[in-house]
Protein backbone atom coordinates (compact mmCIF):
# COMPACT_ATOMS: atom_id res chain seq x y z
CA UNK A 1 0.00 0.00 0.00
CA UNK A 2 1.38 3.10 -1.49
CA UNK A 3 0.66 6.22 1.28
CA UNK A 4 1.55 9.69 0.72
CA UNK A 5 1.88 12.07 3.65
CA UNK A 6 0.70 15.55 1.95
CA UNK A 7 0.82 18.91 3.04
CA UNK A 8 -2.96 20.10 3.57
CA UNK A 9 -1.60 23.98 2.84
CA UNK A 10 1.33 24.49 0.10
CA UNK A 11 3.12 27.80 -1.16
CA UNK A 12 4.05 27.54 -4.75
CA UNK A 13 4.94 30.50 -7.26
CA UNK A 14 1.39 30.75 -8.23
CA UNK A 15 0.24 31.28 -4.76
CA UNK A 16 -1.27 29.09 -1.56
CA UNK A 17 -2.90 25.97 -2.18
CA UNK A 18 -5.27 23.81 -0.34
CA UNK A 19 -6.55 20.50 -0.86
CA UNK A 20 -10.10 20.49 -2.38
CA UNK A 21 -12.96 18.06 -1.23
CA UNK A 22 -11.78 16.10 -4.98
CA UNK A 23 -8.14 15.49 -3.83
CA UNK A 24 -6.75 18.11 -5.58
CA UNK A 25 -4.16 21.28 -5.05
CA UNK A 26 -6.63 24.12 -5.54
CA UNK A 27 -4.97 28.08 -5.68
CA UNK A 28 -6.27 29.79 -2.57
CA UNK A 29 -4.64 33.11 -2.36
CA UNK A 30 -5.65 36.10 -4.82
CA UNK A 31 -2.32 36.16 -6.24
CA UNK A 32 -1.85 36.93 -10.16
CA UNK A 33 -5.90 36.16 -10.47
CA UNK A 34 -5.28 32.74 -9.69
CA UNK A 35 -7.71 32.10 -7.11
CA UNK A 36 -9.70 28.71 -7.81
CA UNK A 37 -7.36 27.17 -10.64
CA UNK A 38 -6.06 23.78 -9.79
CA UNK A 39 -2.66 23.57 -9.47
CA UNK A 40 -1.79 21.01 -11.80
CA UNK A 41 -3.62 23.02 -14.84
CA UNK A 42 -1.38 26.24 -13.93
CA UNK A 43 1.78 24.01 -14.44
CA UNK A 44 0.57 23.03 -18.01
CA UNK A 45 -0.98 26.15 -19.19
CA UNK A 46 1.68 26.39 -21.35
CA UNK A 47 1.48 23.07 -23.29
CA UNK A 48 -2.57 22.92 -23.05
CA UNK A 49 -2.37 26.76 -24.53
CA UNK A 50 -0.61 25.32 -27.06
CA UNK A 51 -2.29 22.36 -27.52
CA UNK A 52 -5.68 24.18 -27.66
CA UNK A 53 -4.12 26.31 -30.13
CA UNK A 54 -2.93 23.63 -32.82
CA UNK A 55 -5.71 20.97 -32.88
CA UNK A 56 -8.89 23.97 -32.09
CA UNK A 57 -11.39 20.99 -32.45
CA UNK A 58 -10.14 18.77 -29.92
CA UNK A 59 -10.63 18.91 -26.45
CA UNK A 60 -7.80 18.55 -23.60
CA UNK A 61 -7.32 17.08 -20.41
CA UNK A 62 -4.44 16.42 -17.97
CA UNK A 63 -3.92 13.25 -16.80
CA UNK A 64 -1.70 12.61 -13.44
CA UNK A 65 0.27 9.66 -15.14
CA UNK A 66 0.79 7.84 -11.15
CA UNK A 67 -3.15 8.33 -10.03
CA UNK A 68 -1.75 11.02 -7.76
CA UNK A 69 -3.79 13.45 -7.28
CA UNK A 70 -1.02 15.49 -5.26
CA UNK A 71 1.42 14.72 -7.73
CA UNK A 72 2.28 17.77 -9.51
CA UNK A 73 5.73 17.28 -10.68
CA UNK A 74 5.90 18.58 -14.78
CA UNK A 75 7.10 14.91 -15.50
CA UNK A 76 4.10 13.14 -13.65
CA UNK A 77 1.23 15.35 -15.81
CA UNK A 78 -0.05 14.56 -19.08
CA UNK A 79 -2.23 16.36 -21.82
CA UNK A 80 -4.50 13.89 -24.04
CA UNK A 81 -7.24 13.85 -25.39
CA UNK A 82 -11.13 14.43 -22.99
CA UNK A 83 -12.39 11.93 -24.39
CA UNK A 84 -9.46 9.19 -23.77
CA UNK A 85 -8.73 10.76 -20.85
CA UNK A 86 -12.40 9.60 -20.05
CA UNK A 87 -11.45 6.19 -21.58
CA UNK A 88 -9.22 5.46 -19.09
CA UNK A 89 -10.91 6.49 -16.02
CA UNK A 90 -14.20 4.55 -17.64
CA UNK A 91 -15.55 1.76 -15.52
CA UNK A 92 -18.74 -0.02 -17.05
CA UNK A 93 -22.11 1.58 -15.48
CA UNK A 94 -22.93 -1.74 -14.17
CA UNK A 95 -19.63 -2.35 -12.50
CA UNK A 96 -19.76 1.59 -11.01
CA UNK A 97 -23.03 0.96 -9.59
CA UNK A 98 -22.17 -1.98 -7.83
CA UNK A 99 -18.61 -0.53 -6.33
CA UNK A 100 -20.58 3.06 -5.51
CA UNK A 101 -21.52 2.41 -1.95
CA UNK A 102 -18.08 0.59 -1.28
CA UNK A 103 -15.78 2.53 -2.69
CA UNK A 104 -13.29 4.82 -1.35
CA UNK A 105 -11.99 7.86 -2.18
CA UNK A 106 -8.62 9.51 -1.96
CA UNK A 107 -8.98 12.15 0.29
CA UNK A 108 -6.43 14.35 3.08
CA UNK A 109 -5.32 11.31 4.70
CA UNK A 110 -5.46 8.25 2.31
CA UNK A 111 -9.91 7.67 2.79
CA UNK A 112 -12.46 9.47 3.25
CA UNK A 113 -13.80 7.34 6.17
CA UNK A 114 -10.05 7.36 8.33
CA UNK A 115 -9.97 10.23 11.09
CA UNK A 116 -7.76 11.37 13.17
CA UNK A 117 -10.03 12.11 16.40
CA UNK A 118 -8.88 14.74 18.89
CA UNK A 119 -5.31 14.16 18.03
CA UNK A 120 -4.59 10.98 19.58
CA UNK A 121 -6.38 8.08 17.82
CA UNK A 122 -7.11 7.38 14.38
CA UNK A 123 -11.09 6.16 13.77
CA UNK A 124 -12.22 4.32 10.77
CA UNK A 125 -15.68 3.95 9.29
CA UNK A 126 -17.44 3.39 6.27
CA UNK A 127 -20.40 3.80 4.36
CA UNK A 128 -22.49 1.21 2.87
CA UNK A 129 -26.11 0.87 1.43
CA UNK A 130 -26.86 4.21 3.43
CA UNK A 131 -25.41 2.88 6.72
CA UNK A 132 -22.07 4.44 8.84
CA UNK A 133 -20.38 1.29 9.57
CA UNK A 134 -17.80 1.58 12.46
CA UNK A 135 -14.69 -0.17 11.97
CA UNK A 136 -12.71 0.92 15.42
CA UNK A 137 -9.84 3.39 16.40
CA UNK A 138 -6.46 2.93 15.59
CA UNK A 139 -3.03 4.14 17.45
CA UNK A 140 -1.25 5.18 14.30
CA UNK A 141 -3.00 6.14 10.55
CA UNK A 142 -1.40 3.25 8.46
CA UNK A 143 -3.02 0.47 10.58
CA UNK A 144 -6.85 2.33 10.35
CA UNK A 145 -6.03 2.67 6.75
CA UNK A 146 -4.90 -0.81 6.28
CA UNK A 147 -8.81 -2.00 8.16
CA UNK A 148 -10.30 0.49 5.75
CA UNK A 149 -8.69 -0.61 2.69
CA UNK A 150 -9.55 -4.46 3.84
CA UNK A 151 -13.20 -4.09 4.46
CA UNK A 152 -13.62 -2.23 1.38
CA UNK A 153 -12.66 -4.45 -1.08
CA UNK A 154 -14.51 -7.70 0.67
CA UNK A 155 -17.45 -5.58 0.46
CA UNK A 156 -16.94 -4.92 -3.06
CA UNK A 157 -15.77 -8.20 -3.66
CA UNK A 158 -19.30 -9.53 -2.22
CA UNK A 159 -21.02 -7.06 -4.15
CA UNK A 160 -19.60 -8.20 -7.43
CA UNK A 161 -19.91 -12.12 -7.10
Amino acid sequence: MNIVKESKSIQTIFGSCNINHYGYYQITSRKEKNKGKFLHRLIMKPLLDYMNYKYPELKFDIHHKDGNKLNNNFNNLQIIEKRKHLSLHKKSEKTRQKISDAQRCRGLFGFTGVNLKYKKYWQSQIKYKGNTIYLGTFPDMLSCEIVHDLVSREIIKEELL
